[in-house]
C-alpha cells in the first residue's frame, strides 16, 4: 500500500494529499497535541470518501468519518497553545458547571 492510501496526524489536522480533516475523535483523543516526534507522524489507513466527499478512515474496526476544515487561519505556534489551553480551561469549567461542582459567583 503507498502513501495515498494514508492520511497522517499533524499539528494541524488529519492530512491527506495536501488537505486538512479532523473528526470528533481525534479531538476527543487530542491526537493533535502530540501527533509525532522527529517529524515522524501517526499514518491512519485510508478507506475512501463518502458522497460529501469527507474522508472514510479505518481506526481499530470501525470506520470513523474525518470532515475537511475549510479555515485557512494561520497562527503561531505559541498563539496555538495558548488557545488550546484556554479552551481546555473552558472544558473543565463547563464539565464542573454540568457537575454541580462550580459555584455561581453572587454579585
Amino acid at each position: 500500500m503507498n502513501n495515498n492510501h494514508f492520511a497522517f496526524v499533524t499539528p494541524q489536522g488529519i492530512n491527506y494529499q495536501g488537505e486538512l480533516f479532523t473528526c470528533s475523535l481525534a479531538i476527543k483523543e487530542k491526537w493533535y497535541a502530540h501527533p509525532g516526534s522527529n517529524n515522524c507522524f501517526l499514518a491512519i489507513p485510508l478507506v475512501g470518501f463518502d458522497e460529501s466527499g469527507q474522508l472514510i478512515l479505518k481506526i481499530g474496526s470501525e470506520d470513523v468519518i474525518a470532515r475537511k476544515v475549510d479555515v485557512d487561519i494561520k497562527l503561531k505556534e505559541s498563539e496555538l497553545i495558548q488557545y488550546y489551553l484556554t479552551f481546555q480551561e473552558l472544558k473543565k469549567k463547563w464539565k464542573e458547571k454540568k457537575l454541580g461542582r462550580l459555584e455561581v459567583k453572587k454579585r
